[in-house]
Protein backbone atom coordinates (compact mmCIF):
# COMPACT_ATOMS: atom_id res chain seq x y z
CA UNK A 1 0.00 0.00 0.00
CA UNK A 2 1.69 3.59 -1.39
CA UNK A 3 5.36 1.15 -1.23
CA UNK A 4 6.07 1.27 -5.44
CA UNK A 5 9.72 1.83 -4.43
CA UNK A 6 10.02 -0.61 -2.40
CA UNK A 7 8.61 -2.98 -4.52
CA UNK A 8 10.82 -1.77 -7.33
CA UNK A 9 13.64 -1.88 -5.55
CA UNK A 10 12.67 -5.98 -4.49
CA UNK A 11 12.42 -6.42 -8.48
CA UNK A 12 15.42 -5.15 -9.42
CA UNK A 13 17.31 -7.77 -7.07
CA UNK A 14 19.95 -5.45 -5.91
CA UNK A 15 20.52 -7.14 -2.50
CA UNK A 16 22.98 -5.08 -1.39
CA UNK A 17 20.45 -1.74 -1.54
CA UNK A 18 17.68 -4.15 -0.05
CA UNK A 19 19.96 -5.31 2.43
CA UNK A 20 20.21 -1.14 3.06
CA UNK A 21 16.43 -0.82 3.63
CA UNK A 22 16.02 -4.00 5.68
CA UNK A 23 14.17 -2.67 9.18
CA UNK A 24 12.03 -1.30 6.50
CA UNK A 25 11.06 -4.60 4.80
CA UNK A 26 10.64 -5.28 8.37
CA UNK A 27 8.36 -3.10 9.30
CA UNK A 28 6.12 -3.43 6.68
CA UNK A 29 6.45 -7.29 6.44
CA UNK A 30 5.26 -7.42 10.66
CA UNK A 31 2.02 -4.53 8.83
CA UNK A 32 1.23 -7.43 6.89
CA UNK A 33 0.66 -9.90 9.44
CA UNK A 34 -0.75 -7.88 11.28
CA UNK A 35 -3.90 -6.91 8.99
CA UNK A 36 -4.04 -10.09 7.26
CA UNK A 37 -6.00 -10.53 4.20
CA UNK A 38 -9.23 -9.67 4.91
CA UNK A 39 -10.28 -7.57 2.43
CA UNK A 40 -12.64 -5.18 4.29
CA UNK A 41 -9.78 -4.90 6.67
CA UNK A 42 -7.18 -4.01 3.96
CA UNK A 43 -9.23 -1.63 2.28
CA UNK A 44 -9.80 -0.09 5.58
CA UNK A 45 -6.05 0.07 6.61
CA UNK A 46 -5.55 1.47 2.70
CA UNK A 47 -7.85 4.23 3.04
CA UNK A 48 -7.79 5.60 6.98
CA UNK A 49 -3.75 3.64 8.23
CA UNK A 50 -5.53 3.07 11.75
CA UNK A 51 -4.38 -0.34 13.41
CA UNK A 52 -6.92 -0.17 15.64
CA UNK A 53 -10.27 0.03 13.43
CA UNK A 54 -8.68 -3.03 11.81
CA UNK A 55 -8.55 -5.05 14.91
CA UNK A 56 -12.07 -3.66 15.23
CA UNK A 57 -13.14 -5.35 11.97
CA UNK A 58 -11.25 -8.43 12.27
CA UNK A 59 -13.10 -9.25 15.41
CA UNK A 60 -16.21 -8.65 13.84
CA UNK A 61 -15.43 -10.86 11.40
CA UNK A 62 -14.41 -13.64 13.34
CA UNK A 63 -17.50 -13.50 15.42
CA UNK A 64 -19.58 -13.65 12.37
CA UNK A 65 -17.52 -16.72 11.52
CA UNK A 66 -18.11 -17.82 15.31
CA UNK A 67 -21.74 -17.63 14.91
CA UNK A 68 -22.20 -19.55 11.89
CA UNK A 69 -20.38 -22.18 13.13
CA UNK A 70 -24.06 -22.69 14.89
CA UNK A 71 -26.05 -22.70 11.89
CA UNK A 72 -23.87 -25.70 10.39
CA UNK A 73 -22.66 -28.02 12.82
CA UNK A 74 -24.76 -29.88 15.85
CA UNK A 75 -24.92 -27.85 19.36
CA UNK A 76 -23.06 -30.30 20.86
CA UNK A 77 -19.91 -30.31 19.14
CA UNK A 78 -20.34 -26.43 18.41
CA UNK A 79 -18.18 -25.68 21.92
CA UNK A 80 -14.95 -28.03 20.14
CA UNK A 81 -15.50 -26.30 16.67
CA UNK A 82 -14.93 -23.00 18.95
CA UNK A 83 -11.98 -24.34 20.49
CA UNK A 84 -10.35 -25.51 17.82
CA UNK A 85 -10.55 -22.51 15.53
CA UNK A 86 -8.57 -20.09 17.60
CA UNK A 87 -5.91 -22.72 18.41
CA UNK A 88 -2.73 -22.25 16.54
CA UNK A 89 -1.96 -25.24 14.08
CA UNK A 90 1.31 -26.39 14.70
CA UNK A 91 3.18 -29.15 11.96
CA UNK A 92 2.35 -32.45 11.79
CA UNK A 93 5.72 -33.55 12.80
CA UNK A 94 5.24 -32.37 16.12
CA UNK A 95 2.13 -34.29 16.62
CA UNK A 96 2.74 -37.32 19.03
CA UNK A 97 -0.19 -39.41 18.60
CA UNK A 98 2.08 -41.18 15.18
CA UNK A 99 0.13 -39.31 12.27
Amino acid sequence: MGQKPLLDLLLSRDWTLIKSFREKFIQQLRQYYYIGGMPEAVLLFSDRNDFREVRAIQKRILSAYEQDFSKHAPNEIVPRIRILAYVPPCPISDRKNGW
